[in-house]
């Protein structure tokens, strides 16, 4: 696991310092998209934050996209795994009767097993990492629309939200 923070550019870990606004490999392609505007005269330098977010505004789209559908499926398979749980303890018990203590309990076990089988846990932590990256790409886009109306001739970029 890296000590790497979300770069809110590109969206991948490799931002190695907070008060970095972009990552390295962000860094070089701002810097070279911007001397290539300078050598095709077309003389307006964008500022790094300004150039961030675009990216970030258009990154923010895609990942709530990518969010809703991982939550229609963690909702999916809530529901098939209650299902599956459900049949199999009517299987195993027949028409046979059962304290509901018992049935529910039972059926908690059997919904935690296949909830396990069915990779629910690895769908439940990237459904979580995708909400985290929402809210800190929310965060960076709002940060530097603040900044830029607070102070629209100072660039700062350190004490960018932390991810």
């Amino acid at each position: 696991m890296s000590n790497n923070i979300e770069c809110p550019a590109c969206g991948e870990e490799k931002r190695r310092r907070n008060d970095h606004l972009v990552c390295s490999s962000c860094y070089q392609a701002y810097r070279a998209e911007t001397a290539q505007a300078l050598v095709k005269g077309k003389g307006e330098v964008v500022s790094l934050s300004d150039w961030v977010l675009v990216r970030a505004s258009a990154l923010l789209e895609r990942r709530k996209g990518e969010l809703e559908g991982e939550r229609a499926k963690f909702l999916h398979l809530q529901k098939e795994v209650h299902d599956e749980a459900f049949q199999r303890i009517q299987k195993s018990l027949g028409m046979r009767r059962v304290n509901r203590e018992i049935f529910c309990h039972a059926l908690q076990k059997i919904k935690e097993e296949v909830w396990s089988e069915r990779g629910g846990h690895r769908l439940f932590a990237e459904m979580k990492d995708r909400e985290k990256s929402v809210e800190f790409l929310t965060s960076v886009i709002e940060e530097i629309r603040r900044r830029r109306s607070s102070s629209s001739s100072s660039q700062q970029t350190s004490g960018l939200p932390k991810p």
